[in-house]
C-alpha cells in the first residue's frame, strides 16, 4: 500500500514538473507573437485590415502612412506613423471615448476584402454612391492615396476604390527616409490600375 502510495506521488510530482516546463516553453515560443499581437493595439482591427488591403491590392501594407475612417454619422478618426515598416500607429487627433465603432469598420472591411478575388473588379468612370456603409482613405510615403468607399445599391454591397498619387505627399518622405520606398511611376500605376476599381461583395 505504502509503496503505492510511493509511486503515485512520484508520478504526481514528475507530471506537476512536465506542465511547468510545458508551460514555460509555451510562454517563451508565444512572446514574440504575443508581442507581434499588441504592436497595433491602439485600434483593433487595424493590422487585419492593413494585410486585407495589401492582399486585395499588391501594394505593400508597411509602405502605408495614415488610415481615415468615416462612420455613417461622419465622424471620422484617424491614424499615423513616422516611418515605413513601423508598428507605432498614433491618433491623429485626440481619440474617441471609444473605438468600437471604428474596429469595427476595419474588421467589416476586412472581411470584404478577404472574401474577393482581385479578378473580381470591374472599372467605371462614374458611380453612385447610394447608402454609403462606411469609409477608409490610405496615404503612403510613397504617395499614393487610396479611398476605399463601402456602400449599398442595387440590393447589394459593394466597394468601390478611388487612387490617385500625391507628388506633395511623396517628395515630402522619399527624401528623408532610409527605407526603398516605390518610385513615382511605379505609384502612378498603381494608382492607375486600382482607380475605379468596383467590388460587388460575393453573395452568401
Amino acid at each position: 500500500m505504502d509503496a503505492s502510495k510511493t509511486i503515485t506521488s512520484i508520478f504526481m510530482v514528475v507530471a506537476l514538473v512536465a506542465m511547468a516546463l510545458l508551460a514555460i516553453s509555451v510562454n517563451q515560443k508565444s512572446s514574440p507573437e504575443k508581442a507581434g499581437a499588441t504592436e497595433f493595439a491602439l485600434l483593433p482591427g487595424l493590422a487585419e485590415n492593413l494585410r486585407s488591403v495589401e492582399r486585395i491590392t499588391g501594394f505593400p501594407a508597411s509602405h502605408i502612412r495614415s488610415v481615415r475612417l468615416v462612420r455613417t454619422s461622419g465622424e471620422e478618426l484617424a491614424v499615423i506613423r513616422e516611418q515605413p515598416d513601423g508598428d507605432e500607429f498614433q491618433f491623429e487627433t485626440l481619440p474617441p471615448e471609444s473605438v468600437t465603432a471604428y474596429s469595427a469598420i476595419l474588421f467589416a472591411n476586412a472581411a470584404f476584402l478577404d472574401g474577393l478575388r482581385s479578378d473580381n473588379a470591374f472599372a467605371v468612370t462614374g458611380f453612385a454612391d447610394e447608402n454609403v456603409i462606411g469609409q477608409l482613405t490610405y496615404t503612403s510615403f510613397d504617395g499614393l492615396v487610396l479611398k476605399s468607399i463601402v456602400f449599398r445599391a442595387q440590393d447589394a454591397t459593394w466597394l468601390r476604390m478611388i487612387a490617385s498619387h500625391a507628388p506633395k505627399l511623396e517628395a515630402r518622405y522619399v527624401e528623408t527616409t532610409d527605407y526603398d520606398l516605390l518610385s513615382t511611376a511605379e505609384i502612378i500605376e498603381f494608382a492607375h490600375k486600382l482607380n475605379g476599381r468596383v467590388y460587388r461583395k460575393p453573395d452568401e
